[in-house]
């Protein structure tokens, strides 16, 4: 009984935690949208604050209920490797399967952008004004690609082991097992094997820098009337 109520708990304080990081992602937002219509391009893009807060909206997309499945840009699909693994366990009569299973990828990337959003915050801390590829007279640069170029390695590093985790609270593993095992008992079939943890962290990673691209975008067009 003790252990139970100890458990409880844990996940009371847990889901207290989680509801404060998605009320500060909200926040930033929306200091975001009054900074944009406010500063003028100098400030604007002088601003190391900014660029956490462009940070903050991307995870704050990503972390919402749907926010990788109901996208068109970012959603995680059953991978185009197993294709073939796909129609034959559709032929099966196991599509509901395969529908859920794509759907619990695209869960666990919504909720481990939930908790590594300062992963990016740290990682655009560290960074002296000079390098910043907002800086005013570098117009041209990205804060995507220099994220990507600079930084994709640490940043894989340090978000790999949350995606992981939320991979074991929604059984993702035990869930792509059953349906390869389905697979493999096809009579003379060639054996499958394929790492659906790499898959599932590279895409959560992949769609967490989209929706970044997105923000810088929208705002250097709204800036510099640009469409590059």
């Amino acid at each position: 009984m003790i252990k139970k109520k100890y458990t409880l708990l844990i996940i009371f304080f847990f889901s207290i935690s989680l509801s404060a990081q998605i009320s500060e992602l909200k926040i930033a937002s929306e200091k975001l949208d009054s900074f944009i219509n406010k500063k003028s391009d100098k400030d604007f893009f002088d601003s190391t604050s900014f660029m956490k807060s462009i940070i903050k909206k991307s995870f704050l997309k990503a972390s919402a209920v749907g926010g990788f499945y109901d996208s068109r840009i970012i959603k995680i699909i059953f991978p185009k490797d197993l294709n073939k693994i796909k129609k034959s366990l559709t032929k099966l009569g196991l599509e509901k399967k395969v529908v859920k299973f794509e759907k619990q990828m695209n869960i666990v990337a919504e909720q481990s952008s939930k908790e590594s959003v300062n992963v990016f915050i740290n990682t655009i801390s560290t960074l002296r004004f000079d390098e910043l590829p907002f800086n005013n007279m570098n117009r041209s640069a990205t804060l995507t690609n220099y994220l990507r170029n600079n930084s994709s390695i640490a940043i894989y590093d340090s978000m790999s082991p949350i995606i992981e985790k939320e991979i074991i609270n929604n059984k993702l593993i035990e869930d792509y097992n059953f349906l390869i095992k389905k697979y493999n008992k096809i009579p003379f079939i060639k054996k499958i094997k394929f790492d659906i943890k790499e898959y599932v962290v590279t895409k959560t990673l992949e769609g967490i820098f989209i929706l970044i691209a997105e923000e810088e975008k929208k705002i250097k067009n709204k800036f510099f009337n640009t469409n590059k």
